[in-house]
C-alpha cells in the first residue's frame, strides 16, 4: 500500500494557502502569504515534511499564473 502511496502525484491548491472565509467576506489569519511565490515556498514545505504533493496548482486569476508557472514546481 505505501508504494502505491508513492506513486500518486498529488498537487496541493494554491487556495489552500490563504486566507478562509465565504463569498461575502475572507477572516485574514497572520502569516497568510501575500504573493504566489509565497504559497509555492508555504506549498514546499508541506513537501519537505510530507513527501508528497510535488506540485502546485495555482488558482487563476488570483494568482495571476502566466507569471509564477515557472515556480510552481516544488522541489
Amino acid at each position: 500500500m505505501a508504494s502505491r502511496l508513492a506513486e500518486l502525484r498529488t498537487e496541493l491548491p494554491s487556495g489552500a494557502f490563504g486566507n478562509s472565509g465565504t463569498r461575502f467576506r475572507a477572516f485574514g489569519q497572520p502569516g497568510v502569504p501575500r504573493e504566489p511565490f509565497e504559497k509555492v515556498s508555504d506549498a514546499a514545505q508541506v513537501r519537505q515534511h510530507t513527501g508528497l504533493a510535488p506540485t502546485v496548482a495555482l488558482h487563476i486569476p488570483w494568482d495571476q499564473g502566466a507569471r509564477y508557472r515557472r515556480h510552481a514546481q516544488c522541489r
